[in-house]
């Protein structure tokens, strides 16, 4: 659901961006006063579409979040330190905000889409390099290249649009786990970071069958639940690299799609299993399994069983 927050007054817009971002102090440029945020969550992310109708210089503490942006209309001065400064203007993704670095920016008439994500979310998708301090972290402030940068409003434009067309999908757990580990993952492939690439060579020895069965248990044991890579990988006594290892060398596939097609079969079942005016719906179906949109989910479903998850619906009840 979206929630809209709205203020008109510099006390009423500085108490807003203090409760929903960080505490912050304002030097308008204009006398105009205008604030509108609206605010869709999903789990460990917060989309956010802010828009401010009036220039003004913004300073704030540090967000305890990484706060990325891509500008919708009008543009935003960012100040990171002495000398270093950058503007965004339409349709430029940037990071806008990281933990433990203080805002100073200058907003004229800027409307922007943010993805604001809890610093965790990252190691569900990632591991720290040797060198890292514990997380997984972005290091730099602008995409690493402009179709890195597309990737990303596509990712944000895909996940937003769902959830404006059809609040209550994000009711289920999985599909609002997973596409906020979306949205987590590919804003690592958006901007440098600290995440390892290659195996270790402890890694490579770990990626054995014995950690494939221990994989595969868990995996099938709890496929109703928010799992991600790192809960496989501990449940199997491994990394998360060495978990993908095991599963490209002896399955050519890896741990989450292999998690996918164990879904896709409970879905397969569900669907089975319908009973005349039982209510039961292929929308409703695909969310309970993860999917947060019903034709990716009869996509993967026609690839898997040569048939749509409508027919399947109707053979089960006698309809056809």
């Amino acid at each position: 659901m979206t929630r809209v927050l709205e203020a008109t007054d510099l006390d009423g817009i500085r108490s807003l961006l203090g409760e929903e971002y960080a505490a912050v102090r304002l030097t308008p440029r204009d006398d105009r006063r205008e604030l509108r945020i609206e605010q869709q969550r999903l789990g460990r992310v917060r989309l956010d579409r802010t828009s401010y109708r009036m220039t003004v210089d913004i300073e704030g503490a540090p967000l305890d979040r990484f706060c990325v942006g891509r500008v919708r209309d009008g543009r935003v001065d960012i100040r990171r330190g002495t000398d270093d400064r950058a503007r965004y203007e339409r349709g430029d993704v940037h990071l806008t905000a990281e933990p433990s670095a203080p805002i100073r920016a200058t907003v004229d008439d800027l409307t922007c889409d943010y993805a604001i994500i809890e610093p965790g979310l990252f190691d569900e998708v990632a591991e720290p390099d040797r060198d890292g301090a514990g997380s997984v972290r972005l290091l730099g402030f602008e995409p690493v290249s402009a179709g890195a940068s597309a990737q990303w409003s596509r990712a944000f434009g895909m996940v937003h649009s769902v959830t404006a067309a059809d609040p209550g999908i994000m009711s289920s757990p999985l599909v609002a786990a997973q596409s906020a580990r979306l949205l987590a993952a590919v804003t690592l492939a958006t901007f440098p970071n600290n995440a390892r690439v290659e195996p270790t060579a402890r890694d490579r020895r770990d990626g054995h069958p014995h950690t494939l069965r221990r994989a595969i248990a868990f995996i099938e044991a709890n496929p109703d639940l928010d799992i991600g890579l790192p809960d496989v990988a501990r449940a199997a006594f491994v990394t998360p690299r060495a978990l993908q290892l095991a599963f490209r060398r002896h399955l050519d596939t890896t741990p989450m799609r292999y998690l996918r097609r164990v879904r896709l079969e409970l879905a397969r079942a569900d669907l089975r299993g319908a009973a005349p005016g039982d209510g039961l719906t292929v929308t409703a179906v695909s969310a309970r399994w993860g999917y947060a949109r019903p034709s990716r989910f009869a996509a993967d479903y026609r690839a898997a069983y040569a048939e749509h998850p409508h027919r399947t619906l109707q053979r089960a009840r006698g309809e056809i």
